[in-house]
């Protein structure tokens, strides 16, 4: 570590003589918040299969890791011992940023040609608007950072030779070569030199960039629901834009395209638009549909009247999550587990929250992702129960399909016994801490710093006061479904923590109703404050170290790879 005191030059020359160009860079544009990873350098691209039928492709050794974490790069303070160190992945190597969250809200304006590259940049220089600029191969790009929330991704923008990348993809940066030998370049003052230590691209605001069309993301940091297809494909079901986007494999290819051509039909979708996206799926399956046989589902589609779209649910009001939630106030968790009861149901009440936050059935909902939603250190505790609730049918684990880790979707015996039953949902899964009314799980830090000492039961318990005063600890624990035991030392600690009153003129105990801020003082007299975030940063820095972990696995099976190829 370079000492604070030298100046900005100093710290440059001094990183020069100890790392390459590509490292320092690297660890400089990670200090600025962004998410950097190592790339294939130019002569491993031109060695991969298939560089002459597309010289201008840049695969990377890994990236689904990267769309929810960054790599690690040791501080001061870190004690652990990394088997893969972070300037060591960057040896010998070109340089990717990812676009969205993990970049700060990171905005690639991507342009394939010289003059869209100097059309955009007189458009945002017009508006006085800040950015980074590369120049590339063929053009260059534009970085720029949104205030509100990541971008969509927005492969055909306003102007000719425009994309826009808000999420899930990456750019190359200098100082990396292209494929075909171009070196990119820093198009405005390289950061290193000409910035101050960790500062970034000022954000700017979506509306700034109306003119290019770009829109802020739906949902929160998971897969773009149109996987880059246009703007009208949202009115179609979320199997058939990946099927649109992606193909099918062989045994589902004509199921999969006859259930989208009657998609497109039913929506009122115009038939030469849908004639040229069907044709694009039937050429992306694997192996390739005949195109002649795609083009007769589709007219057998258009030419039968009153055609309904195809949707996930038969009911667009109870979405699967809420169906879950559904499910969870109804089923009798104390019968079924016993004991284990409340931990089962709270591992469960956090994988609707994963399921309302991500927008989809199949929803990712990792061991960390769960403890952080239930105040806990990740361990075994979480997987265990993640794993129970797979084997009894409640969740289903929908990764090993899909090739991606920490993916699930709810079981059949949850969304058939919500089917049959009214649609009830007694929380609001995602309301801020305004709303007390029966909130399965602590929603704010505060409070999941104050009940990770008084207890997942104890919050329970004074969820369910807040709205129903109830005579004895029993009559809460039969209506909670709780166990009583559990129940009566609940109510001890909530009493002495002032969070419930007992009436002795009406007999009955109450809940009472207390600001964020009354919680995080509460937190601070049990010792608490703090735990929430300390957790996360925890959680924060195991997954990055394991991203390291998998980078270095990827790279060394890229090698392994082509080298048996050639």
């Amino acid at each position: 570590m370079i000492p604070s005191t030298f100046t900005q030059t100093e710290q440059a020359v001094i990183v020069t003589e100890r790392l390459t160009d590509t490292q320092a860079t690297a660890v400089d544009l990670y200090r600025r918040g962004f998410n950097v990873f190592p790339l294939p350098s130019a002569w491993e691209w031109r060695a991969r299969p298939g560089y002459k039928d597309d010289p201008n492709k840049k695969p990377p050794y890994l990236a689904e890791s990267l769309f929810t974490s960054r790599l690690h790069l040791c501080a001061p303070d870190c004690r652990h011992v990394l088997p893969y160190e972070f300037t060591a992945l960057f040896e010998r190597v070109n340089i990717g940023v990812m676009m969205g969250r993990t970049s700060g809200n990171l905005l690639a304006i991507d342009c394939d040609s010289f003059a869209a590259f100097e059309t955009i940049g007189a458009g945002l220089t017009r508006q006085a608007l800040p950015f980074w600029a590369i120049t590339s191969h063929r053009g260059g790009a534009y970085l720029l950072r949104l205030a509100e929330g990541e971008a969509a991704n927005l492969p055909e923008a306003k102007i000719k030779d425009v994309q826009v990348w808000g999420n899930r993809h990456y750019i190359v940066i200098p100082p990396s070569v292209h494929p075909q030998g171009t070196m990119y370049q820093w198009h405005t003052p390289e950061p290193r030199y000409c910035l101050p230590p960790g500062a970034s691209i000022p954000p700017v605001s979506v509306t700034a960039l109306d003119w290019l069309g770009v829109t802020l993301k739906r949902g929160k940091w998971q897969e773009p629901d149109l996987f880059g297809l246009p703007e009208w494909a949202a009115v179609l079901s979320y199997r058939n834009r990946q099927t649109l986007a992606h193909g099918a494999t062989e045994g589902q290819r004509n199921a999969r395209l006859t259930a989208a051509a009657y998609d497109l039909a039913g929506c009122e979708i115009p038939y030469e638009i849908s004639e040229t996206v069907i044709l694009q799926a039937a050429e992306r399956c694997t192996p390739e549909y005949p195109q002649r046989d795609a083009l007769a589902i589709l007219r057998s589609a258009y030419k039968k009247p009153n055609v309904t779209p195809a949707r996930e649910s038969d009911r667009p009001t109870a979405k699967t999550w809420q169906r879950a939630a559904t499910f969870a106030a109804s089923f009798d968790w104390r019968m079924t587990y016993g004991r284990k009861a409340n931990s089962r149901r709270s591992v469960f009440l956090a994988c609707v929250k994963r399921a309302e936050m991500d927008g989809r059935a199949v929803f990712r909902a990792s061991g960390r992702e769960i403890a952080d939603l239930l105040g806990k250190s990740y361990g075994k505790y979480i997987t265990d129960k993640l794993k129970a609730l797979c084997s009894d049918g409640l969740l289903v684990n929908a990764g090993k399909a899909q090739c991606e880790a920490n993916l699930y979707r709810f079981g059949d015996a949850v969304l058939d016994y919500s089917e049959y039953s009214p649609l009830y949902t007694p929380c609001s899964i995602s309301g801020d801490f305004s709303d007390y009314q029966k909130t399965p799980l602590p929603n704010t830090d505060a409070a999941k710093d104050t009940f990770t000492r008084l207890g997942i039961t104890a919050w329970q318990v004074w969820q369910y006061l807040l709205t129903e005063p109830t005579r004895t600890g029993y009559a809460i624990a039969k209506a909670a479904n709780l166990p009583k035991s559990s129940t009566y030392a609940a109510l001890r600690r909530l009493q002495g923590n002032g969070l419930v009153t007992y009436s002795m003129a009406e007999g009955l105990y109450y809940g009472e109703p207390v600001t964020s801020s009354t919680l995080e003082v509460l937190a601070v007299e049990l010792g608490t404050s703090g735990t929430s975030e300390q957790r996360k940063a925890t959680h924060r820095i195991e997954r990055e170290i394991r991203a390291n972990w998998k980078m270095a696995r990827a790279r060394e099976k890229w090698n392994y790879e082509h080298k048996k190829e050639a």
